[in-house]
């Protein structure tokens, strides 16, 4: 994120009071996180001031949040606010509540927690009546009211409606306000929001005007997100060449922020647009990269920063413990018996340090097994029910021959070789495909009852063990390792 740059003044304590957090993060260099995380907890282990101590826990919370470690920005995000709060810095105290919000806000049922701190930046934002913290505020509250849309039956437009009229009062404030990467975040949300409500020519409007003005300012991240909003606008029209064009470019933006769960979700919708354009060569391509960065991103959540810097740390206070003992054993002969009770001590002490580190690293990489267990538990729901959404939404399939068949006809898929002949209650498909494919593509009430048959089991009717009856006295045979997908 760009820094905002003041003028500085008179006085050095009123000149770091007034600084806004933003300010801290002047220094870091985003494509040496792990680097910044190591510095920054030394520096935290060796500082008595609290003033730094809060600004070193705000850098560290950054640092972990652009890494995507959203637990451990949250950990150093209440420490650094409450640091601030005891020094009565109010500014970045109050601001800090919308950073805890935001990281809080990413994770999946995050209402659970409450706007607590949302409250707090909003209330503080009203009471100052600073451009800048109003347009951040108001942009938030339509994010919370666009969060109410029922994506599934699309039924309450009204409150996209709404959720748009609170975002023009944020712009209003962020065209009295110098940060400019407050005013593309709007913009983008203007495009995301009108074309998730259908309306694409009032979307892209706003993603042009977003596009050129971080382009104009190179501010990336934000670049990266129009490019890729602005492909998915046209992938949800079905315009799949229009929308690998604009994914394309947003590949090319070099990001730092948040790159891995990013580049992640450009590359699954590469890998969709393609499938839908029958360019395997590409799908195959960004599916492997999509596959690639999964793994990264596991490896990275299981590993960062903690660990190693634990162990470093460990390492320099073992490498002061031994200089300690070969000046002990120089002079050994002169304080005998005060060196001798010295080394015991110390011995005692490393025992201890031992005893306990091994005790923390156990409960850690326990936690950590809890953790990987649940998080691809978690990604295997999340793809489960984009899978479900979008059919649900779609309500139908497209065969590779470019054949529509609707989901609610469907009543049974026959396969034959090499090919699939597909039944509707209208009329009969024949495809090139397997089984196993066309499956996948399918919700949960189509199931497999046989090598060679899936039905629909809304369609049947009856069964007598060796066979299944759909409407129409069509009957199916029923095998044996099939019959618990019908029970």
């Amino acid at each position: 994120m760009k820094a905002i740059k003041y003028i500085l003044l008179i006085f050095s304590a009123i000149i770091i009071k007034a600084q806004s957090l933003n300010g801290y993060l002047e220094n870091q260099k985003f494509e040496k996180f792990p680097q910044n995380i190591v510095t920054l907890k030394r520096n935290i282990l060796n500082e008595k001031s609290s003033l730094e101590l809060a600004k070193y826990n705000y850098v560290l919370g950054k640092n972990f949040e652009y890494l995507n470690q959203e637990d451990s920005a949250l950990y150093y995000y209440m420490k650094s606010r409450d640091l601030f709060g005891k020094l009565n810095y109010k500014n970045q105290y109050h601001d800090l509540s919308l950073e805890i919000h935001k990281v809080i806000s990413s994770q999946v049922n995050y209402d659970k927690y409450g706007y607590t701190f949302f409250n707090d930046y909003y209330n503080y934002a009203s009471k100052t009546k600073s451009n800048e913290r109003l347009a951040l505020a108001y942009n938030q509250k339509a994010i919370e009211k666009f969060y109410e849309f029922d994506f599934d039956k699309r039924k309450n437009i009204e409150v996209i409606d709404a959720a748009i009229k609170i975002l023009d009062t944020a712009y209003t404030y962020s065209q009295n306000s110098t940060n400019l990467e407050t005013r593309i975040k709007i913009l983008n949300n203007y495009g995301l929001f009108n074309y998730t409500k259908n309306d694409f020519q009032a979307a892209e409007k706003f993603f042009v005007q977003g596009i050129d003005l971080a382009s104009k300012h190179k501010i990336q991240y934000e670049l990266f997100i129009l490019y890729y909003n602005y492909g998915n606008s046209f992938f949800i029209q079905k315009k799949y060449n229009e929308a690998v064009y604009w994914f394309l470019k947003a590949e090319t933006v070099p990001i730092q922020q948040y790159e891995l769960k990013s580049k992640r979700l450009l590359y699954q919708k590469l890998k969709e647009s393609y499938d839908y354009l029958n360019d395997h060569p590409n799908r195959k391509k960004y599916d492997s990269l999509y596959t690639h960065l999964n793994k990264k991103i596991n490896d990275t959540e299981q590993n960062i920063a903690i660990h190693q810097i634990n162990t470093k740390y460990q390492v320099i206070e073992k490498d002061k413990q031994i200089s300690s003992l070969k000046k002990i054993a120089m002079n050994y002969q002169e304080n005998k018996i005060l060196y001798f009770f010295l080394i015991g001590i110390v011995f005692l002490i490393a025992m201890y340090s031992i005893i306990r580190w091994k005790r923390v690293d156990y409960r850690k990489k326990k936690l950590d097994q809890e953790k990987e267990s649940l998080q691809i538990e978690h990604t295997q729901t999340i793809q489960e029910l984009e899978k479900v959404k979008q059919l649900v939404i779609e309500d139908h399939i497209v065969l590779k021959n470019r054949t529509k068949i609707y989901l609610k006809e469907l009543l049974y898929i026959k396969a034959e070789d090499h090919y699939l002949q597909l039944y509707t209650s209208k009329k009969k498909e024949f495809v090139r495909g397997k089984i196993s494919e066309i499956i996948k593509e399918l919700p949960p009430n189509f199931t497999q009852v046989h090598r060679s048959f899936i039905v629909n089991k809304n369609s049947i009717i009856s069964n007598n063990g060796t066979s299944v009856f759909l409407e129409g006295k069509i009957e199916i045979p029923l095998s044996r390792n099939f019959k618990k997908n019908i029970e």
